[in-house]
């Protein structure tokens, strides 16, 4: 079973920018001593991400909704809580493409979901 992310939780893209989530569904719900993160939540720009084309700059400016890593069983106010199996796409600006972002930390390690 994977940790479940909190608020904590760091994930990059392939590019080597960091986003971090925001709490909005369930911040009530807390695990580790932050608010734990649900498939409803959105990530925001930690760091800023260093892409570039010859066209400009093509930072990752924000994530798509999960592909995996949503827990099946674990729910926090009725929504699945997110784990740290969780991937995502990225959505670029400028001419950028799309690249894949996973979990680097979770946020914490003691509680796990299914």
């Amino acid at each position: 079973m994977p940790p479940i992310l909190n608020a904590n939780a760091q994930i990059m893209c392939s590019h080597g920018g960091m986003f971090q989530f925001m709490p909005t569904t369930a911040p009530t719900v807390m695990i580790g001593g932050a608010p734990v993160i649900t498939i409803a939540d959105q990530a925001v720009p930690l760091s800023p991400c260093p892409f570039a084309t010859a066209a400009g700059p093509a930072p990752c400016i924000q994530l798509t909704p999960p592909m995996a890593g949503a827990a099946v069983k674990t729910m926090a106010k009725g929504v699945p809580v997110l784990l740290q199996t969780a991937m995502f796409m990225t959505i670029p600006a400028g001419a950028g493409v799309p690249v894949p972002a996973q979990v680097m930390n979770p946020g914490q390690m003691t509680v796990q979901g299914t």
